[in-house]
């Protein structure tokens, strides 16, 4: 009887080692969430297409640069005269087809010096009306 008794005992406290212990804690799932959204996932960009893109581009970049200090040059997709150039103080324009033809251009081109001698008589006569008002 002692035997029978002693493996019960046994086998008791290895059902309570084998056996899971009870969870603590609230009997429904908790669902862990972030704190804080995550970023967006990355995308690649969209290679634009062979028609997108400037024909010889280093050229291009080399004649924008040489002449960025008066010219703003620009290229426009799908225009007729495709390299752009607009003068930064006086606005004039310039379109062509040919990227040599505009580096040539913007090279030639003089802006006319503005005339002074209306600008100083047009301030004198402001100082003489001013001054005769009275």
């Amino acid at each position: 009887m002692h035997c029978l008794s002693l493996f019960s005992l046994v086998g008791v406290l290895l059902l309570a080692v084998v056996a899971p212990a009870p969870q603590v804690g609230p009997s429904y799932p908790v669902v862990r969430r972030p704190r804080h959204a995550s970023p967006p996932r990355r995308q690649a960009r969209a290679v634009p297409s062979a028609s997108a893109r400037i024909p010889d581009y280093a050229r291009f970049a080399e004649a924008a640069e040489e002449h960025s200090g008066r010219w703003e040059v620009t290229y426009e997709h799908g225009d007729e005269c495709p390299y752009h150039a607009r003068h930064r103080v006086s606005g004039d324009f310039v379109a062509t087809r040919d990227l040599a033809l505009l580096d040539r251009a913007l090279r030639c081109y003089v802006v006319p010096p503005a005339d002074r001698s209306v600008a100083r008589c047009r301030r004198g006569q402001a100082r003489f009306a001013a001054l005769t008002w009275t």
